[in-house]
């Protein structure tokens, strides 16, 4: 098989992994934020359903997993308003209420091997791309902040990445890891693809998850968020992707806050005494203007445009 059809079947081949042989459905599931048992149980306990099934949380960083017997069943529970029905009665008021039945399982040694190795590739694929951050000239692209909403962008910087030398080494990494899930026995398995890192001129990074491989041998990208040099973050799988309140542009040139502002006011939203001449000192606030009128009494969004 071809490097390219492997990455593409691999992927598509990690959304979810049939097993339907097993006695009782077993999934598997990244939780990167869990270190505690109690962290572990809840990420199962969110993962129940209306029937029973082995649910597998994984951390790949700390190596570690947890299996659990998991099920919950739901009851619906009414009680009497007292308002009137129009029918003699009195209209009710019902809630679905839910009891859970979760237990930790054994894992057994060939489960924990096969863990370890998806952790192993994994870990390696990330620090690999972390090492390997892939520098976009500002003839490509002048700021990070160009990709804010701009698919076009975005597509510059994938069009220069399929050019490159090294893309055969990084697809390569996700062969590994989509060899090593492919070995878990599971009805479905969950987790965060290695992201690639693209830095650029102005100094912001973009993180980006590989989608798929086309025919034509094509790299197709999700890019998911920005990390500035300030440190401020930018969702870009959100609607509005400037989820934070607060924003420091200490580290950032004045061309590069044109491209951010510009950004912001296509969201309606705006740092409210800021101009396109000078770049904000300190922390600024974000003010959403989208609910505001510019022509009512409150200028403050109208006079910040």
């Amino acid at each position: 098989m071809t490097l390219k059809k492997t990455v593409f079947f691999g992927l598509l081949f990690l959304s979810t992994i049939s097993a339907p042989s097993l006695a009782i459905d077993s999934i598997h599931v990244e939780c990167s934020t869990c270190t505690t048992e109690t962290q572990f149980y809840n990420a199962a306990k969110n993962e129940a359903k209306n029937t029973t099934r082995f649910i597998n949380i994984m951390n790949f960083k700390n190596y570690e997993l947890r299996k659990f017997r998991a099920s919950k069943t739901a009851n619906k529970v009414c009680e009497d308003d007292r308002e009137p029905d129009g029918r003699g009665g009195f209209i009710q008021i019902c809630k679905w209420e839910y009891d859970y039945a979760i237990v930790s399982a054994p894992i057994t040694n060939e489960e924990l091997y096969l863990f370890t190795d998806l952790a192993d590739s994994v870990n390696d694929a990330n620090k690999y791309y972390t090492q390997r951050s892939i520098e976009i000239p500002s003839t490509i692209v002048t700021s990070g902040y160009e990709l804010i909403g701009a698919g076009y962008k975005q597509t510059k910087v994938t069009t220069y990445f399929n050019q490159l030398p090294l893309k055969d080494s990084i697809l390569e990494k996700l062969v590994v890891v989509a060899g090593s899930a492919s070995k878990i026995v599971s009805t479905g398995i969950k987790f965060e693809m290695p992201a690639l890192v693209f830095t650029f001129s102005d100094g912001v990074k973009a993180y980006a998850e590989i989608d798929f491989v086309d025919m034509d041998d094509q790299t197709h990208f999700k890019f998911t968020k920005l990390i500035d040099p300030n440190g401020n973050p930018i969702d870009l799988t959100k609607s509005n992707p400037f989820t934070e309140k607060y924003y420091n542009f200490s580290k950032t040139s004045l061309s590069s806050w044109r491209v951010f502002r510009s950004a912001l006011n296509a969201y309606d939203l705006r740092i409210i005494g800021s101009s396109n001449n000078t770049v904000p000192t300190g922390t600024v606030a974000i003010t959403d203007c989208s609910g505001r009128s510019p022509t009512g009494s409150d200028t403050i969004c109208r006079n910040s445009n």
